[in-house]
């Protein structure tokens, strides 16, 4: 294998790596309940039971650190 096919390869492998294609996408994407600090930004939900509520079987949740206020 010529020099410049070995770094061609190389190229297509770290675009594939990088770009997450569609096609190895497991699942849904993770549900993220946060309080709503600027250090996570892109939560959906502020209460983790309605996170747990809206999920489908097996799908992940992520919970931000952080204070979650407790909401009767």
């Amino acid at each position: 294998m010529s020099h410049k096919h070995f770094l061609v390869l190389v190229m297509l492998s770290f675009i594939i790596v990088v770009s997450e294609p569609g096609w190895a996408n497991d699942g849904p994407k993770p549900l993220i309940v946060s309080s709503g600090s600027p250090t996570c930004a892109g939560g959906s939900f502020s209460r983790i039971q309605d996170a747990i509520d809206a999920a489908t079987a097996g799908q992940l949740i992520e919970v931000c650190a952080g204070l979650i206020p407790r909401v009767p």
